[in-house]
């Protein structure tokens, strides 16, 4: 009967350590923050946290910001195409009155 507790108690702990760990996959980067804030030690005024969940933090900033550029530049190059585009539309269109 005892094993029967123990696997059960085992199973329950196991589904939540797997649930909490997908949570933290999906935190923003404000959560992530506030995570590692809220779960490192104190040492006298200063917050201490493993290198392991700075190196984590440090690669999902970078990815988000490279992502970020990556949108930027697009919209960027779509806004000079249209300005382009609108541009050779003006000269087309004043071609005419020109000659005249």
């Amino acid at each position: 009967m005892k094993s029967l507790y123990l696997l059960i108690l085992l199973l329950l702990i196991s589904n939540v350590s797997i649930s909490q760990e997908t949570k933290k996959d999906t935190l923003s980067i404000e959560g992530e923050f506030d995570l590692i804030y809220k779960t490192s030690s104190s040492y006298k005024e200063f917050k201490v946290i493993r290198k392991s969940r700075f190196q984590n933090l440090k690669n999902k900033v970078s990815d988000s910001i490279k992502l970020l550029n990556e949108e930027l530049q697009l919209k960027n190059y779509k806004i000079i195409r249209n300005n382009h585009l609108e541009f050779n539309l003006i000269i087309v269109h004043l071609q005419p009155v020109k000659r005249d």
